[in-house]
């Protein structure tokens, strides 16, 4: 198409400028030197004197900048170039306070203009223009801007000031009265707020929630508006990573927002100096009251995963002196002397026992019951109760009839394991139900127990079989499949089993088996990740070869010898099972 001589512009099109006249260069003969090309998108464009204001703005001369202004009374001050910046725009971009007093004297719009001030983090400026916009309607300040080319609509002052760390613009509008209200997690299902923007605009609700998040990670907002900054970063974090594990398509925006507030929390554990102040921190509860546990601020830390908090060096400085209590010189201590002081103990430990139902007060007593000694007295009871597993399993060797085992050790094992149900239940008291079995090894303890009560139970039915049907010395091919005492045998085992497995969980505290344990774990997962393909993989193939083997399922072929053979169920049935004929091959022969 080529562009007519009548000089005119068609509308929507722009013709490229005048092409060079020389010879080499000027267009073939029957072309046109105008190409016609389409402009989408409209944007305002500066008259000449638009833009001689917009540079007397630019430079700073106030006085010229008068003067223009008397020279042309009607000049519209809020005209905008193509990037919607308008003179107001680069009065703040220069940081001129007394050009930005000129132009709200003017009567300049504001715009988004306060918000270009806290990024730039100019408190002066920022409050002339809160100032201006609060004089014009109060309610506006706490709000953004609907039509800004850079911040979103949700975009509040507050927000902006706390995701850029002004510390003094954040303390500004706080005394205003502005405040940044949480928002709703992505599982939130209210009719309020949250199911209208799922259906409507869940984009739009997602990025807001995460800007406001951004803000609230904030540490100078956390210093200045919570009175615990350390339990606000837990619970925030905690929260962030929460809506990582909903929120899969913003998992790395939680995760990084909640290690800045772990490291937020650890910066203020740095700057204790004192093994008090360290422990003034540990002590602080969630509601400012008193906690039955010593350190109620580890143990939350603990179950919402601070683990940079755990692992700082003032935090385990006193753990370790809590830990060994009266112990203190135990780090100095050779193996010797370590054994020479665990030795005497463990023997003594019926005396102090009884000392403590005497005397739970006495010097020896607050000896015995510091950490490390209620460790190594537990390590030592329950490697106890391993011993008798171990002898029971020994002895029940030379039993072979039916009923209950009577080796003697069944009573000491049953006082212990109804010692570990009495903890257990404690615990869970304690803790309560969710927090309890929240806790991996606290549901294998419970399985471990269950399963011994369950022995206990099987060993029970078993005496009470024997005792009112007889049958005591039947020999073992004849017994049920179900028998009692095969059941209580099998629980037994099962039992046993995770008792000894049970150590793993002492094994934790040392340095070296401690990381090993944490790499077996995880390679389980690994293994159960691939059982899964696999499976799947054998279920497929299941599926086809039962469909070619089904019609073979009980046929019966008879060789030439007269021998029947009957085709069993491998392959033609998902539920494994023995025909009805099988176990009788020898009445065909």
């Amino acid at each position: 198409m080529k562009y007519k001589s009548s000089g005119k512009q068609q509308q929507g099109y722009t013709p490229i400028p005048d092409q060079p006249k020389d010879k080499e260069s000027r267009p073939l003969s029957g072309t046109s030197i105008y190409k016609i090309r389409p402009s989408f998108t409209l944007l305002p464009q500066l008259r000449n004197e638009e833009k001689e204001f917009f540079d007397l703005v630019r430079s700073g001369d106030e006085y010229s900048v008068l003067e223009f202004l008397k020279r042309s009374p009607d000049f519209n001050v809020n005209c905008q170039d193509y990037e919607s910046n308008s003179p107001l725009h680069i009065a703040v971009y220069n940081e001129d306070v007394e050009m930005v007093e000129l132009l709200l004297a003017r009567g300049v719009q504001v715009m988004d203009c306060h918000l270009h001030a806290i990024k730039l983090g100019n408190t002066a400026i920022f409050s002339l223009l809160l100032d201006k916009i609060a004089e014009n309607d109060p309610t506006l300040e706490f709000q953004g801007y609907l039509n800004s080319a850079e911040f979103s609509s949700g975009m509040t002052p507050l927000i902006l000031a706390a995701q850029h760390e002004h510390y003094d613009i954040i303390k500004l509008l706080l005394d205003r009265g502005h405040k940044i209200s949480p928002p709703h997690r992505p599982d939130c299902l209210c009719k309020k707020q949250c199911r209208y923007s799922k259906k409507k605009e869940s984009l739009t609700n997602s990025l807001r929630r995460i800007n406001t998040f951004r803000a609230l990670a904030s540490s100078a907002y956390i210093s200045q508006c919570s009175y615990d900054p350390i339990l606000t970063a837990f619970q925030l974090s905690h929260e962030l990573q929460q809506c990582a594990e909903i929120e899969k398509e913003f998992t790395l925006e939680y995760l990084s927002l909640a290690d800045r507030l772990q490291h937020f929390s650890v910066s203020l554990l740095d700057l204790c100096r004192t093994t008090d102040e360290v422990k003034l921190v540990l002590r602080q509860t969630a509601d400012g009251t008193t906690s039955a546990s010593k350190f109620p601020r580890l143990t939350f830390a603990i179950d919402t995963k601070q683990k940079d908090f755990l692992a700082h060096p003032n935090c385990q400085q006193v753990l370790y002196a809590n830990w060994m209590g009266e112990w203190g010189d135990w780090k100095a201590m050779s193996f010797a002397r370590k054994t020479l002081r665990v030795v005497p103990q463990v023997m003594l430990m019926p005396v102090f026992t009884f000392l403590f139902w005497v005397a739970p007060k006495s010097k020896l007593v607050r000896w015995w019951q510091s950490p490390i000694s209620k460790f190594i007295n537990s390590t030592v009871m329950y490697i106890v109760f391993l011993l008798l597993l171990f002898a029971e399993t020994q002895l029940y060797k030379n039993f072979h009839t039916r009923g209950p085992p009577n080796t003697g050790f069944e009573w000491p094992i049953m006082i212990w394991v109804m010692g570990f149900l009495w903890e257990d239940s404690k615990h869970l008291y304690r803790v309560g139900f969710r927090k309890y079995f929240g806790d991996w090894w606290n549901c294998y303890n419970m399985t471990m127990t269950l399963s011994f009560i369950i022995n206990f139970a099987a060993w029970l039915w078993s005496y009470l079989d024997v005792k009112w049907w007889g049958n005591k010395y039947l020999e073992r091919k004849y017994w049920h499949a179900h028998d009692a005492t095969l059941i209580g045998e099998g629980m037994f085992a099962l039992s046993t089993v995770q008792a000894f497995s049970r150590l793993q969980y002492i094994f934790q505290i040392n340095q070296h088996l401690g990381p090993q344990q944490i790499s077996l774990s995880h390679m389980i997962q690994d293994i159960l990740k691939f059982l899964s393909l696999f499976f799947l993989v054998m279920i497929s193939f299941t599926t086809g070869l039962n469909r070619l083997y089904t019609y073979y399922s009980g046929m019966v072929r008879i060789d030439q010898t007269g021998l029947k053979k009957i085709q069993l169920g491998s392959f033609t049935s998902y539920v494994p099972y023995v025909h009805k004929y099988s176990c009788n091959l020898q009445h065909f022969t």
